[in-house]
């Protein structure tokens, strides 16, 4: 008796438990069917979640996305799908032919063609038609996907010869397709050349790059367009072709990017680093080579923005480096230059002209939150520029004139001249985008030229209290926040 009722409590608890579980895992599988309109096929789906987009095919036609509604009045269903019960999806398409609807255009009377301006739809697919209004579309303008587009593919008609450097910024787009053989353009591999595969116009951003990030030109490809490589992040090493003549993209962008091989004519590869085939000028440093530099002793000019947003700690300069261009964004703490070369000198990592008169690179990431400038008239373009850790500045009064995007993006909050500055003229871009600027203090009784007009500074601008008037009254036309010293 004991032992029957025993089993009796064990089989009750177990239907409670079984009751139990059942009401907390309610079914949330669902069927989701796919009405094609015409194009083939897709088996409809079971389960809690659609993660990718099934894509139907329909000739003469791209496919443009699902809706959940046959109107497609309702926003384009995105992927992963999870349905809210048995749901019906409708597809739609765009017509090879027209294009989207979505798409801008502009028309060239003196070339009797138009440009496709602008897509503001929601689409991951584009077409450019090759006609319009029964004129040809020609041209693609930059900034036709904007930032937040959706886009993955851009399928082009055959009419399109010139696609603007910039033309697309949204952070998905993946390929190219051609809708019909084209005089002007051919894809590989979702890449983007011209006819004759001799310029690389553009590699999609989010296309894989197989081989562990390793692509190589085809050797039929002469010239590397601007922006060609533009924000490739799965790009790891670049091998130049042996015809390579012109490489026009500059990589700041490619924030994985360690080496750039050569084994063109045209060019040098030190250890992923290149040059010119002569070795004289420094064309471009991977952001993500090595932590520290030391220039080829060949070297005689190092390009604009070469280290641009690369890794580089530390950059010594060779005897015969002669031209040094403004460089902005990069991780340097010091620059080291030998008493032998005729060009330049560096006093405690910072970059200065050899006759210590204008001050040329103060190496962004330099330590410290104070500085005093000494002995020198001028400050260089971009000197300051993307200074991280520079709080106070302290500069000598012999300072003539403060040069283009001297303190562009620096986090410097106060700059202090020396009492009877001989500051003459501090150029209109000189602090564009230093918002952490607080107080700029000038010295010099006489108001320097100032050609600020438009900006908007919102920093205090201390002059000395007997000049106040002049400062004024000689910058009444600039947005200004004048401020009366001692």
């Amino acid at each position: 008796m004991k032992k029957t009722f025993v089993c009796v409590i064990i089989l009750l608890i177990s239907l409670f438990l079984i009751a139990g579980c059942s009401e907390r895992t309610p079914v949330t599988e669902y069927s989701v069917k796919f009405v094609t309109n015409g194009g083939t096929k897709i088996a409809e789906i079971f389960g809690t979640v659609v993660t990718d987009c099934p894509v139907p095919e329909l000739d003469g036609y791209v496919f443009e996305g699902w809706y959940e509604d046959s109107d497609f009045k309702t926003g384009q269903v995105t992927f992963p799908y999870t349905p809210q019960g048995q749901t019906t999806l409708y597809a739609k398409y765009i017509n090879v032919a027209v294009g989207n609807e979505e798409i801008r255009y502009y028309y060239d009377a003196e070339g009797e063609f138009y440009i496709a301006k602008r897509y503001n739809g929601n689409s991951i697919n584009v077409v450019v038609p090759a006609t319009y209004a029964g004129k040809p579309v020609s041209k693609i303008a930059s900034g036709f996907l904007g930032v937040t587009s959706r886009v993955e593919r851009l399928y082009l008609g055959e009419n399109v010869e010139k696609i603007e450097t910039l033309f697309y910024l949204c952070p998905k787009f993946n390929e190219f397709i051609l809708l019909k053989n084209s005089d002007f353009l051919s894809v590989e591999d979702g890449v983007l050349y011209d006819k004759n595969k001799t310029v690389l116009y553009c590699f999609p951003r989010n296309k894989t790059v197989s081989n562990d990030g390793v692509f190589t030109l085809p050797d039929t490809v002469k010239i590397v367009a601007e922006n060609a490589f533009r924000s490739v992040d799965g790009l790891r090493i670049l091998n130049l072709g042996e015809n390579t003549e012109s490489v026009d993209e500059d990589f700041s962008e490619n924030k994985n990017l360690e080496k750039i091989n050569a084994s063109s004519r045209f060019y040098y590869s030190d250890n992923g680093v290149l040059y010119n085939a002569e070795k004289t000028v420094l064309l471009s440093f991977p952001v993500k080579n090595s932590l520290n530099y030391t220039l080829l002793s060949t070297t005689e000019e190092v390009r604009e923005n070469a280290f641009r947003n690369a890794k580089a700690v530390t950059l010594a300069f060779n005897s015969s480096l002669r031209v040094f261009n403004p460089q902005d964004n990069t991780n340097l703490t010091e620059i080291v230059v030998p008493s032998s070369n005729d060009y330049y000198a560096s006093v405690d990592g910072v970059l200065y002209d050899k006759g210590m008169t204008e001050i040329i690179k103060y190496p962004e990431n330099k330590q410290g939150e104070k500085f005093t400038l000494s002995g020198v008239k001028s400050i260089g373009k971009n000197a300051f520029a993307f200074c991280k850790n520079l709080k106070i500045l302290t500069i000598n009064k012999e300072v003539e004139n403060i040069k283009q995007f001297a303190f562009f993006n620096a986090k410097t909050n106060e700059i202090v001249f020396e009492k009877d500055s001989e500051l003459k003229a501090i150029d209109n871009t000189a602090f564009i985008m230093a918002d952490d600027m607080q107080n700029l203090v000038l010295t010099a009784t006489i108001p320097p030229e100032f050609d600020g007009e438009g900006l908007e500074i919102e920093f205090n601008i201390t002059v000395p209290a007997e000049s106040y008037s002049a400062y004024v009254e000689a910058w009444s036309y600039l947005y200004l926040r004048i401020v009366k010293g001692e």
